[in-house]
């Protein structure tokens, strides 16, 4: 057996103290990583948003309608201080006449656009009179003194719709009456139920005219509207310092239908940019309120908002060093190595994580990444995490690659924050700002249906993420 030379001893040695050494460094000697302090670059602006279209479902009252029907059909309608001259010929004869008539209640039907008035009981009572041959007038009655009052129906139809200044329109036709009963003129044979019906035929036109004038008079779309539209655009805070204004840009009606027995409903669609801001509460330019487009709405697409949410550096260090902090990493050879602090902070367009440990490395590590964000469970994920180049550099001196992976796979790749939290608190602040009071009468209500990330950015205070709320809106008038 040859005998080794001491040398060669030596060599053999040294070599395995070197590799124990680099396996685990001696502790109370700091490793020297450079911390990266890149300046930082700006986020960009929250997403793009396609313009929201906001299918409105406007209820309202029926009620100021049936008013203004009523109140431009007197209950009470009647010429007995002087005779009129028949337009026709009574049994071959001209004749004049007088006569007295009141309505009674009326009766509402809403069927689509159509308001249908019924005046189911109208009580008249008429007088005639006739030249004889002696030149003597002969008079007949119906409905006086001893005789009951006749009975005939009106019905009047209204056809609902908008116009371009935001007004509500109706166009009224009045049916020909419907006699209920004969009037046969009393001590005269001749009934004069036809001719009073023709006679009233034509005076009903001015009746349906003076329904419309009252309608258009008493209509407030138009003022409702311009309060609607200019509280609409003003911005209204979501949290403080966070700012969101519709931006309201054009309106389109589609037609009047029934919404029960007395409501009209219809769909006002509006084309919104809404607009997310920070800071001091933004200045707007007012805009005028358009001319209502007519026709059919598009199809409900909700809205869209871009909105930045900010999760500040003390909040994900708070989160975070929990789960790190007292984790022991332990290498095949060499010290195990403990984790006793984790700070996050931005740097360039990357978020660093500076990870301090004690025992078989000592010292600072720096792991730069990108964070994302689990689309299911809403958690701030760092799986993609690695270290520094500088911070490679010194561990590729110090130690071999399975520390290096050892350390990587226990600091961060298992920690997450969970951000429901902060989603739900944004979520109800846009909800709970959807959902309020206009103006009087007029409530606007909205609802969350998803909140999606489009990015995620380190800024000074904190990461920012850009989300994508999509919801639902609508708009009711109570009266």
């Amino acid at each position: 057996m040859t005998r080794r030379s001491p040398t060669m001893w030596g060599v053999l040695a040294g070599s395995l103290v070197f590799l124990l050494g680099l396996t685990s460094s001696p502790a109370g000697a700091p490793l020297a990583i450079p911390k990266p302090t890149d300046p930082l670059l700006p986020p960009p602006p929250p997403p793009a948003i396609e313009p929201s279209v906001v299918n409105l479902a406007v209820s309202a009252s029926l009620q100021h309608v049936a008013q203004a029907v009523q109140a431009s059909f007197p209950i009470h309608h009647q010429h007995e201080e002087e005779w009129l001259p028949g337009k026709r010929l009574l049994e071959g004869a001209p004749f004049e006449y007088r006569y007295y008539l009141w309505r009674g209640p009326a009766q509402f039907t809403l069927t689509g656009n159509q308001l249908v008035t019924e005046f189911p009981d109208v009580r008249y009572r008429v007088a005639a009179r006739m030249a004889q041959a002696d030149g003597q007038p002969r008079i007949g009655t119906c409905g006086y003194g001893d005789q009951w009052p006749r009975r005939l129906r009106l019905t009047a139809t209204s056809l609902l719709t908008w116009t371009e200044s935001w007004r509500l329109h109706t166009t009224t036709t009045f049916r020909p009456p419907a006699l209920a009963d004969d009037c046969r003129l009393t001590p005269l044979i001749a009934d004069v139920g036809p001719l009073l019906a023709a006679g009233l035929n034509e005076r009903l036109p001015p009746f349906a005219a003076a329904i419309d004038r009252t309608v258009a008079e008493q209509a407030e779309a138009k003022q409702r509207a311009e309060m609607i539209w200019q509280r609409l655009q003003d911005p209204v805070e979501l949290k403080r310092g966070m700012w969101l204004a519709y931006r309201p840009t054009l309106a389109r009606a589609g037609p009047i239908a029934a919404d029960g027995e007395a409501t009209l409903r219809s769909i006002v669609s509006l084309a919104f940019h809404p607009l997310v801001t920070l800071g001091a509460k933004p200045v707007l330019s007012p805009t005028p309120l358009p001319p209502l487009q007519l026709g059919q709405p598009a199809a409900a697409e909700g809205f869209h908002l871009g909105i930045p949410m900010l999760v500040s550096y003390e909040e994900l260090n708070r989160r975070l060093a929990p789960q790190v902090m007292g984790e022991e990493i332990r290498p095949p050879v060499g010290a195990p190595i403990k984790v006793t602090g984790l700070q996050v902070y931005g740097s360039g367009d990357r978020l660093i994580a500076a990870v301090t440990v004690t025992g078989g490395v000592n010292g600072t590590l720096y792991l730069a990444g990108r964070p994302s964000l689990a689309p299911v469970t809403q958690a701030l994920e760092f799986r993609g995490f690695d270290f520094t180049m500088e911070t490679r550099n010194v561990l590729a001196k110090a130690t071999d690659r399975m520390m290096h992976d050892a350390i990587l796979e226990k600091v961060l790749p298992e920690t997450t924050i969970d951000l429901r939290d902060r989603f739900e608190d944004l979520r109800n602040r846009i909800e709970r700002q959807f959902t309020r009071e206009l103006v009087p009468d007029t409530w606007l209500e909205g609802s969350v249906t998803q909140l999606v990330s489009r990015g995620i950015y380190p800024t000074e205070q904190g990461l920012e993420i850009h989300l994508v709320v999509d919801g639902n809106l609508k708009l009711t008038v109570v009266k």
